[in-house]
């Protein structure tokens, strides 16, 4: 009956005999790994240059108009949540002005009857 080979106990011989075996295998996989990496840095460098801009863009912000602006060049930041919150905070100055001076304007009393 047929039996296996005793396995080699020589580590050095092992390891030489792996990497030959596998080395497409390894360096292809650390390629890709270092790309991830790139990738992933560059993503985070584009991300904050972009939140950078946007709150710069934001602190001198001043109309509703501006806030727009904001919201359209600078989407998915922090910066353009706040100037959506500001504009509407700003539309509602807005409002509660022009409800503030139709109360304060005195209503004319109606010359029409409804009632017969």
């Amino acid at each position: 009956m047929p039996t296996a080979p005793p396995p080699s106990r020589d580590v050095a011989l092992e390891t030489r005999v792996f990497w030959e075996r596998f080395k497409k295998q390894i360096a292809a996989a650390l390629v890709i790994v270092l790309l991830a990496v790139i990738a992933f840095t560059g993503y985070r460098f584009y991300a904050d240059r972009r939140a950078v801009a946007a709150s710069a863009l934001l602190a001198s912000a001043k109309t509703a108009q501006e806030y727009q602006q904001v919201i359209l060049r600078y989407a998915n930041t922090p910066a353009a949540a706040d100037a959506y919150l500001c504009s509407l905070k700003l539309r509602g100055m807005k409002r509660n002005s022009r409800r503030r001076i139709q109360r304060s304007k005195p209503s004319l009393p109606s010359t029409h009857s409804t009632s017969f």
